[in-house]
């Protein structure tokens, strides 16, 4: 019973909002969009990698059952977890996001991992490989620079001094 709440509260939908909401409020504060590109960089590859695996390999759930969605593997909750989470961390703080910070988000794809496993939703390697998809998608945001220029507030006009005397 704890693992089917804890599917729903970390469910998809769920991680979504509060990243929205953070986002935009982060926005909001830095006067930029720079941060919702970045949620937006990582969370569409995340999301279309993640379909094309699914129907491309096509793998039955645990039940034998396809539920719909293309496949088994990989896992979308884990991966919208992680993605979600880490990427919310990435906006919220990414100067000081340390190795620390991905411990966060790691301990929330793996508890999803492990419930949407106990319960019988997923196999385990449908979850390792979305852990996976997911960490090399925020790796991939950090290695491009993408986190450290969303975190850049560029300058107004207004702010710049006037030119020569």
């Amino acid at each position: 019973m704890r693992a089917e709440q804890l599917v729903g509260w970390l469910e998809p939908m769920m991680v979504g909002s509060a990243l929205i909401v953070v986002t935009a409020t982060i926005c909001l504060i830095r006067r930029s969009l720079r941060p919702a590109v970045l949620v937006v960089a990582a969370a569409a590859p995340s999301a279309c990698v993640t379909l094309l695996l699914k129907f491309a390999l096509a793998r039955p759930d645990p039940h034998a059952g396809m539920a719909g969605h293309g496949g088994s593997f990989p896992s979308g909750h884990s991966i919208a977890v992680l993605v979600c989470l880490g990427t919310m961390i990435d906006v919220a703080a990414p100067r000081a996001a340390g190795w620390w910070c991905w411990l966060v988000g790691g301990a929330g794809g793996v508890l999803m991992g492990t419930a949407l496993v106990v319960e019988g939703m997923h196999w385990t390697s449908d979850v390792i490989g979305g852990l996976l998809l997911a960490v090399t998608m925020l790796a991939v945001c950090r290695a491009t620079g993408l986190v450290a220029w969303s975190a850049v507030t560029p300058r107004r006009c207004a702010e710049e001094p006037p030119d020569g005397p």
